[in-house]
């Protein structure tokens, strides 16, 4: 078997590539059609919701001085209780309550 030319192996990759680009539009269309949203948007919406979830634990972190995961363990069991739910929601609704005077 003959080593292929320099010629060769750049159609080739460029035929690859064409293969690819159409595939890669393929998806892009089968998203859309699927979730009726691009795929470029889908990423923009986990990558922001990613970003608020973490800068919401940074800052429950150091609020709280929470350091290893063993640390955020216990706030769960302590602050994420039927309680803490209750509390929450009671002065959810006098906040809104007082929002509609």
């Amino acid at each position: 078997m003959a080593a292929k030319t320099i010629q060769e192996q750049i159609a080739e990759m460029e035929h690859r590539c064409a293969k690819l680009e159409e595939l890669q539009k393929l998806f892009e269309k089968a998203v859309k059609n699927e979730f009726g949203i691009e795929a470029k948007k889908i990423h923009k919406i986990l990558e922001n919701s990613n970003a608020n979830s973490s800068d919401f634990e940074k800052k429950i972190a150091s609020y709280f001085g929470l350091k290893s995961s063993e640390d955020f363990n216990n706030f769960l069991s302590i602050f994420c209780t039927e309680n803490s739910l209750n509390y929450y929601n009671k002065k959810c609704a006098e906040n809104s309550g007082s929002d509609a005077e």
